[in-house]
């Protein structure tokens, strides 16, 4: 009952997988420019429509994301191939759940198991649940461990071992290699493979000995940590000259370049580097890195002025916090074609300069955002709530925190903001405004918020919980703080498998808890116990 695969699966496969490693690396522009490429030749592939709105998901590009998941589902529902009855079948499976014989439950678990071959992820958890019912322990773990491969692959996340594969045809430097994870050396027979490995672990000489005679940009890596910074640059720049301006081989490239400031260097070779690496530096936010190399280049080539800038660009990103305080991100409910999905957008609250009838409050004028009714009176319930808040918590800050006045620009401007689960992170970006406290980029909250009988406030149930932790991960988050009450249905697997949903959630009953684990992950105290004690905390 599995779809049939097209022809070109295999082909198609290998190339999302290099997208896929290229967007893991940093190399956003790239992967999105080799994705729509693909699209051109397949124009209706789900594949790579799924996988070019995970990319626009990633990367805040919400119009793109949503414009091309309304593309994907058209295409799906327009060749969708599975047989006529899955809805019927599922309520079969599902009465078979509550049958009182193993007979009735071997029948749930039989009607459970065409659902996961048909392609839906839901019955993965339903089927193993079954099986260790009827005493099939076995079946039962095989049935979670292909549950959390069928996400992965929905997620666009890449094994070790696809990353391997993903790595032989496409290098990258050794800095953004280092963060991968990769299969274990010992259990890799290809010597291109090994040396990859071997180069990741800083085993450079070892690394040079399995990539020898593979003229690429690899072995000028392992070359350069050897030493032989001349050798590795003219390497280098072969490589980059037979490739093309490829960003991966022009950071390759350039780090060669610095390593051997007096070697002699093809202008070609820079020219297409400096074409590579631009697009990286005209971020929204600059890969440092690239404007590192960038800059060096340009010096090396005699474009003092040019050069100057980016160094001066550089030394001020270096300053600054990313993402800057004030910043939350918050995951919401959104429909494309009558599908649920969850959408990660950002909650971003500012400090202002402002004249002093002005200060403590949030202006009407600086709040900004498509917002459903009530949501603006929800946001100034919100903003309130919140400088008390941190005013009882904090009374030492008091006066710094209405030294200022406030904005708030909600960034899901494609469908209206609202609904109680804004509240929290509504709360966390006015708290790190305030607080002048950067919120890590790999956390997502939602959570709706009241007053408790303490007179703290409370963080409390909202809808769709498990469709917002699946968002949340599609977006590349690491962790979704949620409320406590809503542990067991987060940890349920029906809409995520349940070891990744564990190590992907947190779980807070009060403000202060989620105040408290975003000072622990800036390295700051927590509340004194005496204020925590008050119920003032």
């Amino acid at each position: 009952m599995r779809r049939e695969m097209p022809a070109h699966a295999h082909d198609l496969r290998a190339r999302c997988d290099e997208i896929r490693l290229l967007a893991e690396a940093g190399f956003w522009e790239e992967a999105r420019a080799l994705g729509h490429r693909l699209l051109e030749r397949w124009p209706r592939e789900p594949e790579v429509l799924g996988l070019l709105g995970a990319l626009a998901h990633r990367t805040g590009a919400i119009s793109e994301a949503l414009a091309l998941w309304n593309v994907l589902y058209e295409a799906v529902g327009a060749t969708a191939s599975a047989p006529a009855g899955l809805d019927q079948l599922g309520l079969l499976a599902a009465t078979g759940d509550f049958a009182s014989t193993a007979e009735g439950w071997a029948q749930a678990a039989r009607a459970w198991d065409l659902l996961v071959r048909s392609g839906r992820l839901s019955a993965y958890e339903r089927l193993a649940a079954n099986r260790r019912r009827l005493g099939n322990e076995e079946g039962a773990r095989r049935a979670e461990q292909l549950y959390e491969e069928a996400f992965r692959r929905r997620m666009h996340w890449l094994s070790p071992e696809e990353r391997m594969q993903a790595l032989l045809d496409r290098p990258i430097p050794l800095s953004r290699l280092r963060r991968l994870e990769l299969p274990p050396i010992e259990g890799l027979a290809e010597a291109k493979a090994r040396g990859i490995a071997l180069l990741a672990r800083g085993h450079f000489v070892s690394a040079r000995r399995a990539l020898a005679g593979m003229d690429d940009a690899w072995l000028a890596q392992a070359e350069l940590g050897c030493g032989e910074a001349e050798v590795a640059l003219r390497r280098a720049a072969r490589h980059l000259l037979r490739e093309g301006p490829r960003a991966p081989t022009a950071l390759i490239f350039a780090a060669a370049a610095a390593s051997a400031p007096h070697a002699p260097i093809a202008t070609d070779a820079v020219e297409l580097a400096c074409a590579a690496l631009r697009p990286m530096v005209e971020r929204a936010r600059p890969d440092e890195e690239a404007l590192h190399l960038l800059a060096l280049l340009l010096s090396r080539t005699g474009k003092r002025e040019a050069a100057a800038q980016a160094f001066a660009r550089l030394s001020a990103l270096r300053r600054e916090p990313w993402p800057p305080p004030g910043v939350a991100r918050a995951v919401a409910i959104c429909a494309v074609r009558g599908r649920q999905r969850g959408l990660v957008h950002d909650v971003i609250a500012r400090r202002l300069v402002a004249a002093p009838a002005e200060r403590g409050r949030l202006l009407d004028s600086e709040v900004h955002g498509e917002f459903a009714p009530g949501a603006r009176a929800q946001l100034r319930r919100t903003f309130a709530a919140v400088r008390e808040w941190l005013s009882s918590r904090f009374p030492e800050r008091r006066k710094s925190l209405e030294a200022w006045a406030y904005g708030v620009h909600v960034t899901k401007e494609d469908q209206p903001s609202g609904g109680p689960s804004i509240g929290l992170p509504a709360a966390m970006a006015f708290a790190s405004a305030m607080l002048d406290l950067p919120i890590p980029r790999h956390v997502v909250f939602t959570g709706a918020l009241s007053y408790d009988a303490f007179g703290r406030i409370a963080v409390l149930p909202v809808g769709d919980v498990g469709l917002k932790l699946k968002g949340a991960l599609h977006a590349g988050a690491q962790l979704l703080v949620l409320p406590e009450a809503q542990r067991r249905e987060a940890l349920s697997g029906q809409q995520v498998p349940r070891r990744i949903a564990e190590r992907s959630t947190v779980f807070v009953s009060t403000l202060d808890d989620a105040l408290d684990l975003v000072l622990a992950a800036a390295g700051r105290p927590r509340a004194s116990p005496a204020a925590l004690a008050s119920g003032d905390g």
